[in-house]
């Protein structure tokens, strides 16, 4: 069995698990699309978490939900990006929130609600409707799916028991309204856009793996020509320019600046990421994330190089990285 290795491209529908528990070798790799599904008996251990990122012009809005042994848990995060203020609404204990998620990405609706939060997410033509009521923040957001939208999925594996299925999908326009205050602003599907990442994982994580996404708009430095542009940076990078993916399975590398900011590169990207601020660790505590601006560039294939000014993101570090030299 090959373990942790991201270089085979899966290319038809796999189970995650066999029928007896441990790890398909098959579902090891790397797809385009969500060709991973859920099968096999699941563990106590096994974790759920399906998360979003809209970047407006004016606010950064981060919705979480997700299931593991200790039950359902929910997040609404919103950064005004003018003030630097933030609004944070979560239960405060675990088994506050009640709801349903689907075993898979896509395959059915999510309801997670509490006293404070209520989250409803719906797959509807053309698109995703997402629809959130926490108190100072309302959101009505339609995540339109392009005609051309690959995504980026990835599968690694420690040992015939433990895994981490995690399904990236960059750079999706959004429409809609958010009330911040009860003020409502409208959003433009040119200067709006959604990251959606789902993950699946059971047993132990590689909590020294660094993650990254983010999700806007790329010009092209031969023709000036703009792009729509997602990027996934970790143990496996993907670059998505107009719908369509290329992927580098060489792990990013980074390097961290005494004024706060941290380079990220490769041989297919060199990033700046400056942070805005700090966003909520995850459900473990294990990780340490920023939301912020990326700006650099990126190759989506050798000698095309787009350039990035004010990418939208966020990045997630190990709580115990150690400072790079």
């Amino acid at each position: 069995m090959s373990l942790g290795v991201l270089t085979r491209e899966i290319t038809k529908p796999v189970p995650l698990r066999l029928a007896s528990g441990i790890v398909n070798p098959d579902a090891i790799g790397f797809s385009r699309a969500p060709l991973h599904q859920a099968a096999g008996r699941e563990t106590g251990q096994d974790r759920r978490r399906d998360h979003w990122l809209i970047s407006t012009p004016t606010h950064i809005l981060m919705i979480a939900t997700g299931r593991d042994q200790r039950g359902v848990h929910q997040r609404l995060w919103v950064l005004d990006r003018v003030t630097g203020s933030r609004i944070e609404v979560a239960p405060t204990r675990p088994k506050d929130a009640m709801g349903s998620l689907p075993q898979g990405p896509e395959t059915g609706p999510i309801r997670v609600h509490s006293l404070d939060l209520d989250i409803s997410i719906d797959e509807v033509p053309g698109g995703t409707r997402v629809r959130v009521y926490g108190g100072r923040v309302q959101l009505d957001l339609r995540v339109g799916r392009p005609l051309i939208q690959e995504s980026l999925g990835t599968v690694v594996s420690r040992d015939n028991r433990s895994f981490d299925y995690v399904l990236s999908d960059l750079a999706r326009p959004v429409t809609g309204r958010v009330a911040i205050d009860g003020t409502w602003e409208a959003l433009a599907s040119e200067s709006t856009w959604a990251v959606h990442n789902y993950s699946h994982g059971c047993h132990r994580r590689d909590l020294d793996e660094v993650r990254a996404e983010a999700t806007g708009v790329g010009v092209l430095a031969a023709d000036a020509s703009a792009h729509r542009l997602g990027i996934r940076l970790g143990a496996g990078s993907g670059f998505l320019v107009d719908g369509v993916l290329a992927y580098d399975p060489t792990a990013i590398q980074t390097e961290r600046h005494e004024n706060g900011t941290i380079r990220l590169y490769g041989p297919r990207c060199d990033l700046l990421f400056t942070p805005l601020s700090d966003a909520p660790a995850d459900a473990r505590g294990e990780r340490r994330t920023h939301v912020g601006l990326f700006a650099g560039w990126v190759e989506q294939v050798p000698g095309s190089r787009l350039t990035v000014s004010a990418l939208t993101g966020w990045l997630s570090l190990p709580l115990a990285a150690p400072d790079a030299r």
